[in-house]
Parts: C-alpha cells; structure tokens; sequence
C-alpha cells in the first residue's frame, strides 16, 4: 500500500533524480511546482511537501515570487544516484546536521 508519507519520499527522490540528471549547478532555478507535478504526476500538494522537506535539509531554496532553487552543490552529494540511499543520509554527507 503506498501511503502520502511514501508519495512523497518517492516525489524529494525523483526531484533529487531531476537535479542530477539535468547537471544543475548550486544556484541554478528548479522547476515550478506545476511543472514538478506534471513532470511526476503527483499532485502539487504532494511536490509542495517534498519541497518543503528538501528546504528544510537545504538541499533547496524558496524565494517567495521568485522561484526554487539548487541550494547545494550536488557533486558534493555523489555523482550517481543509485548511490543515494536516502535524503538524511545525502543530508550528513553534506555535512548537514538534521
């Protein structure tokens, strides 16, 4: 049974995908919410929420009117991502403390 909490795991994980496979760069501008949604076919309240938590990790960055945005470097996080095995875990490689 797949639950919200694991729509939206799987929603940060396929954004986390986006980024890598797109090669963005810190400080370069994400899709919109809308575009995520369509992109992933989850609703945007499902993408607001992964974004939410992906903001709260730093891993984004909100500005209000503006957009979102590549808040770390994402060689740092590994250059494949297969090798990802979770968000905390991307989150302490970064020298994120959650």
């Amino acid at each position: 049974m797949i639950t919200r909490e694991n729509l939206v795991d799987q929603a940060k994980k396929e954004i986390l995908g986006f980024i890598f496979r797109q090669k963005l760069a810190k400080g370069e501008r994400l899709l919109s919410i809308d575009e995520f949604a369509d992109l992933l076919s989850v609703s945007k309240t499902t993408v607001r929420e992964a974004i939410r938590s992906l903001e709260q990790l730093h891993f984004v960055e909100v500005k209000q009117g503006k957009g979102m945005y590549l808040a770390v470097d994402p060689q740092s996080l590994g250059k494949n991502i297969a090798q990802l095995k979770s968000v905390t875990e991307m989150a302490r490689e970064s020298g994120i403390e959650l």
